[in-house]
């Protein structure tokens, strides 16, 4: 059972043209609209219903892995190892339906901003006439960050130096070159993961000595996967943004920043972990956490909407869920947050350095077993294909790899003898 609502629909259909989800898409980009427009709180709050209930469909009615796969079985994918789109999609779809709650609620107007001329100049607002209105609601359905709106602390925060068309472009090369080594690591040394069904992380059939240490090393490699995936998409995305529609490099700043440089579990998970879902958690999460339990209630509360996200998103991949390792993992995760916090408060000092470092480490692959488990392993998401069977990067780049070590091992042990 997942946990707010478990879903009910035991068997999942592709999409046939993608007119299904169309009316909860509508219900997005009608809340948008009427969030910019004053005086429309009663009925915006009258429409969420409505939406969370296209939503609820949207996200537990269709397999959307088994739609890629009927698009891309062409090209040699296969629609059971293609259930990482069935996770990053209802994420995606979560998102949204958060965005609805969080308009529903909204007591004022969202407003977007022109560029500022000047740095020091006042923000501009757009007029609210139909030659704005109609293109700023589409683009507030997808800006998740807040760049050039009125809800954002920084609406034009400074792009980094040298973040240009061509940087982001090789990032995104990187990124899957990175994304694909990774996971023909884990499918290589350990090939009972590398199946559609899925397979216990723990492997019955290794020696215990073996079986833990792939374990662990699954586990490092899990959150690795997913910032190259996330990365990757959001930098094609930005390249398309910025040659095809002209668009400036400030309306895509980075969302991430080194997470694996973190001193601590608040740095990792509050300044350097992605940003995409951050306003759903502290919206949905934080801010009503924060007035039932001040501080505390604030982090429980937004790792507890983090769990309910994951929980949905693992079911997506295997029908199964994971709200027990979920709950674990994110509680765990804020209840080492607060740790931090008292430690800081009682010796004056900052969590942070190698130390620092380790603990943030440790807490997340001890907390996180099960929700890797059950989320990489046992979904089969480590058998995913990102790429066709003949054109793997990564698998090419390690096979070479292994293929020169080998040979200079072989030499070696000639030289020796």
């Amino acid at each position: 059972m997942s946990l707010l609502f478990p879903p009910v629909s035991s068997v999942r259909k592709p999409l046939v043209n993608g007119l299904e989800v169309v009316p909860f898409f509508a219900c997005v980009y009608a809340h948008a609209l009427l969030v910019m427009l004053p005086k429309t709180k009663l009925l915006r709050l009258a429409m969420l219903p409505i939406s969370l209930r296209q939503s609820y469909y949207a996200i537990t009615y269709f397999d959307y892995a088994a739609t890629a796969g009927n698009l891309l079985k062409y090209y040699g994918y296969r629609s059971d190892r293609l259930g990482y789109i069935n996770f990053f999609t209802v994420i995606v779809l979560i998102l949204f339906a958060g965005r609805c709650i969080e308009w529903a609620f909204e007591p004022g107007c969202h407003r977007r901003f022109f560029p500022p001329v000047e740095n020091d100049a006042p923000f501009q607002e757009h007029p609210v006439t139909p030659e704005f209105l109609f293109i700023d609601a589409f683009e507030l359905c997808w800006n998740h960050t807040g760049v050039g709106w009125s809800w954002s602390r920084k609406p034009f925060p400074p792009p980094p130096s040298g973040h240009t068309v061509l940087r982001q472009a090789s990032t995104v090369i990187f990124d899957a070159v990175c994304l694909d080594v990774l996971l023909y690591l884990v499918q290589l040394h350990h090939p009972s993961l590398n199946t559609p069904s899925g397979y216990p992380l723990m492997d019955p059939s290794s020696p215990p000595v073996a079986r833990i240490l792939r374990a662990i090393a699954s586990c490092l490699s899990a959150l690795p996967i997913i910032m190259f995936l996330l990365d990757g998409t959001y930098n094609i995305v930005a390249v398309f943004g910025r040659v095809v529609l002209g668009q400036e490099a400030w309306q895509w700043p980075p969302i991430f920043h080194w997470p694996f440089l973190a001193g601590s579990l608040a740095d990792f998970w509050g300044r350097r972990w992605h940003r995409v879902p951050r306003r759903m958690f502290v919206q949905l999460g934080a801010r009503p956490g924060r007035r039932m339990g001040g501080d505390v209630g604030a982090i429980v509360g937004a790792f507890l909407v983090s769990a309910v996200l994951h929980d949905w998103a693992i079911w997506s991949m295997a029908g199964r869920s994971t709200t027990i390792p979920c709950l674990i993992m994110f509680m765990a995760i804020a209840a080492g947050i607060l740790l931090e916090g008292a430690f800081t408060k009682v010796t004056g000092r900052k969590v942070g350095g190698f130390w620092g470092w380790l603990w943030m480490i440790s807490v997340q692959v001890a907390c996180g077993f099960g929700v890797v488990d059950h989320g990489l392993a046992r979904s089969g998401l480590a058998a995913s294909d990102c790429f066709p069977p003949q054109f793997r990067p990564g698998k090419y780049l390690v096979d070479v790899i292994l293929r020169v070590c080998s040979s200079l091992l072989v030499c070696i042990k000639t030289e020796i003898l």
